[in-house]
């Protein structure tokens, strides 16, 4: 897929329900715009990414189908640094996500975030997950 997007100076995505409302905490708590991908397809999201809000960057939500939509998905993103890019995973969901899982270790791109989704332990799930966002300039 060849597109000819701007370069995104960060992009975050978490492979987890979007149900939970991590990618809301997250945008909130980080000030990037967040997308659904119950709500956007890989195939919808060239046109969702042209829009001005999110020229510096978003947080993207939602498990991809499998090893092909990541592939789409790093054709719109291909003039993104890989360093101001990460990908937080919590657990494995089934095969299909494990096939995702694979392409973005292969891609060193894959954080997995220990014991996030604890509910028990709010305060520790923040810290993990922002621990792995340490780098990024949103961050800094």
């Amino acid at each position: 897929m060849r597109v000819a997007l701007q370069a995104f100076p960060q992009v975050v995505h978490l492979l987890i329900d979007p149900g939970q409302d991590w990618g809301e905490k997250l945008s909130r708590e980080v000030g990037l715009p967040l997308i659904s991908l119950t709500n956007e397809k890989i195939d919808c999201l060239e046109t969702e990414l042209k829009k001005p809000e999110y020229a510096g960057g978003f947080i993207l939500e939602g498990h991809l189908a499998d090893s092909e939509a990541a592939e789409k998905l790093d054709g719109l993103l291909e003039n993104t640094d890989p360093s101001d890019r990460r990908v937080l995973s919590w657990e494995l969901v089934d095969d299909k996500h494990q096939e995702v899982l694979d392409h973005y270790i292969n891609q060193d791109l894959l954080w997995m975030v220990p014991e996030s989704s604890n509910p028990s332990c709010p305060d520790q799930a923040r810290n993990n997950m922002v621990s792995c966002l340490t780098g990024l300039p949103v961050l800094n």
